[in-house]
């Protein structure tokens, strides 16, 4: 068979008809589409360490081996569905690594969470926490980070990781014990231990299972200074005269929650992201402590190593953005 060739003519046409198509295509696209994306990922507010850790107030930042799942939500009239993968951290960044050739769409969410979830392709799931946080590895699974951000296409991706459960810090002290034996202190709060969080397109936490509550047992770091991780979540009213117990030498020392704060604000939830400071003195006479009707927390934005001091047993400091 024998083939016609084309004129220099006929040839010109069909590069300008092959040229037009594709810009018409791809005209949404940024050019070199081998480029990979630059992901990097800090948990706000940072360390000021490359070691990343573990510590007091859950994680505080990545190491090697840690796996988030991220979720990327093109915008635009090109764009494509959500892309949701694990990522792992090694060495050399996050891995495996993402082409923007994979990505349809002018602007661009990547959303992130951390420990990782089980269901990439999920847009609500639950998160629960440790119903023992005593050891560091089940309270800091106990956490949940988040990060969101928006992109134009091709550029650099900044992940700032914040907390978006609740942390409570309860400093015990006592006249009548010692330092050793306030150590072996065990101490329960009742909480929901679960709550549903929406993934995509940005996080947002939706409610927690307010029918499931459990006794939560707080993790000890420093000598006699106890932290839990919690959803955020509504002070329920059967928690005002039983929400924090304290079993120590064979006795258990029962604290309600109040009604309100000093000052006359109501006190009803944990938000998210924020610490509670608690400062308790552990009187070994008094076992049982009804604190129904009594005013006895102190509500003020200060950090947490201002401790307040006081003839009051128990106090309270709202610490608000610390934990985010």
């Amino acid at each position: 068979m024998q083939i016609k060739p084309y004129s220099p003519i006929g040839l010109l046409i069909l590069l300008e008809t092959m040229l037009l198509y594709a810009c018409t295509a791809d005209e949404w696209i940024s050019h070199p589409e081998n480029d990979m994306v630059q992901l990097s990922a800090a948990i706000t507010p940072l360390s000021g360490s490359t070691r990343a850790h573990v510590g007091d107030k859950g994680n505080e930042s990545f190491q090697v081996d840690d796996k988030i799942t991220l979720f990327v939500t093109p915008q635009g009239e090109f764009s494509s569905g959500t892309l949701g993968r694990t990522m792992r951290l090694t060495t050399e960044g996050w891995s495996p690594k993402l082409a923007w050739q994979e990505i349809a769409g002018e602007q661009v969410t990547f959303t992130a969470f951390y420990p990782e979830m089980s269901d990439c392709n999920s847009e609500i799931f639950t998160h629960t926490v440790a119903s023992d946080q005593r050891l560091t590895e089940l309270f800091a699974k106990s956490d949940l980070l988040a990060a969101s951000i928006e992109v134009g296409r091709g550029n650099a991706v900044s992940l700032n990781f914040r907390h978006w459960m609740s942390l409570i810090e309860l400093h015990l002290t006592s006249n009548t014990f010692t330092p050793e034996q306030l150590s072996e202190a065990v101490i329960h709060i009742q909480a929901c231990p679960s709550v549903q969080i929406q993934t995509i397109p940005v996080p947002e936490v939706m409610q927690p299972v307010e029918t499931q509550v459990e006794d939560i047992i707080f993790h000890q770091g420093e000598p006699n200074v106890y932290h839990v991780i919690l959803p955020p979540q509504l002070i329920q009213e059967t928690w005002r005269r039983k929400w924090i117990e304290i079993e120590l030498e064979g006795n258990t020392y029962v604290y309600g929650a109040p009604p309100e704060l000093n000052g006359g604000e109501a006190f009803t939830m944990l938000h998210p992201g924020h610490q509670l400071t608690l400062n308790l003195n552990l009187d070994r006479e008094q076992i049982t402590e009804d604190w129904a009707n009594k005013t006895i927390w102190v509500h003020g934005l200060k950090t947490f190593h201002q401790l307040i001091h006081g003839i009051m047993r128990l106090t309270m400091v709202w610490e608000m953005d610390l934990w985010a």
